[in-house]
């Protein structure tokens, strides 16, 4: 059985985890900075594809998430 990578960004922080083509993946912790509220994870660095965790299902070899922030005022 192939076995493939997630990749999360957190800011320059990584969390790998291995899971299986056509299995959905496991939310990773909800990551904190100070100074900024956590929007969710998508799967572009301009944050406009939202991964839905419930929903999708890892298809490729290897799957890049990045945090999405907003600044608190």
């Amino acid at each position: 059985e192939d076995r493939y990578d997630e990749e999360y960004d957190e800011r320059d922080l990584y969390w790998i985890d291995y899971v299986s083509e056509g299995e959905k993946i496991q939310e990773p912790p909800v990551p904190y900075v100070n100074g900024y509220d956590f929007l969710g994870w998508y799967t572009d660095s301009k944050c406009t594809n939202k991964w839905d965790f419930s929903a999708d299902k890892l298809n490729t070899a290897s799957l890049k998430l990045y945090a999405k922030w907003n600044e608190i005022k």
